[in-house]
Order: C-alpha cells, then structure tokens, then sequence
C-alpha cells in the first residue's frame, strides 16, 4: 500500500495541489526507471530526495542519473538527490 503524499513533505510544510501532483509524477518517473516498491520521493522546495531499495542506489547514481535529472528537473526540481540511507519507514 502506498502513504499518504502529504508524508513526502516536511512536518508543518503547506500543502498544495500542485506540490502533491508533483510529487505523485516524481515517483511515477523513478517507477517507470525499474525501481523497486517500497520508494519515496521527498520534497524539500526545489530539492527532490529519493528514498529508494538499497539495490536501486547504485542504479539512481549510475545508470538512471540522467533521466532523473532531466525528467525530474521537467517537473520543478532544480535538485535530484539520492538518499544514500534508503527507504527509511515512518517519515
């Protein structure tokens, strides 16, 4: 089962429609890509911060960085960073 968007913003963070539509398309992208469930993408401002498999970590640095980069800067995202602690649950 996939959470609640409104938990890839930081505690207190506004939110809005098109921020949570955002996010949605952000992970649909890192979906698309091959990552495995379960995966978050964090918003912080401009700032995307993947949560991702351990497995999928090397695969978002190395052969998916460019597509991230691109497709997640066409949603808004000056910034793409990769979590190197992973999915982390309860955040």
């Amino acid at each position: 089962a996939r959470s609640c968007l409104a938990t890839r913003f930081p505690y207190g963070a506004a939110l809005r429609e098109d921020a949570l539509r955002r996010v949605a398309k952000a992970e649909r992208v890192v979906r698309e890509l091959g990552a495995a469930e379960p995966l978050r993408v964090r918003a912080h401002g401009d700032m995307a911060r993947l949560e991702l498999a351990p497995a999928d970590i090397p695969r978002a640095a190395g052969e998916w960085r460019g597509e991230l980069a691109e497709r997640l800067g066409g949603l808004g995202f000056r910034f793409v960073t990769v979590d190197l602690n992973g999915y982390k649950e309860n955040l």
